[in-house]
């Protein structure tokens, strides 16, 4: 929320630059997770689920939680 408040665009910028990336390093261990916890044969489809569930939970139910909750 900081980056946006700021009036300087440089350094909106370089804090953007920096939140995205860090944003990202949780996913990386969750699909590690998948690849270990199902057989060799699965992973594709495991990966394709945790993909399917983590875009739905983001874009379909997240907008509506944060309007009923707001």
């Amino acid at each position: 929320m900081g980056a946006y408040a700021i009036k300087s665009l440089p350094l909106t910028t370089a804090m953007l630059w920096l939140f995205v990336p860090v944003a990202y390093l949780n996913i990386s261990p969750g699909f590690a997770l998948t690849q270990s916890l199902v057989p060799a044969r699965m992973r594709e489809v495991a990966c394709a689920v945790m993909l399917f569930g983590a875009n739905v939970a983001n874009l379909a139910i997240a907008p509506q939680l944060i309007g009923i909750f707001e």
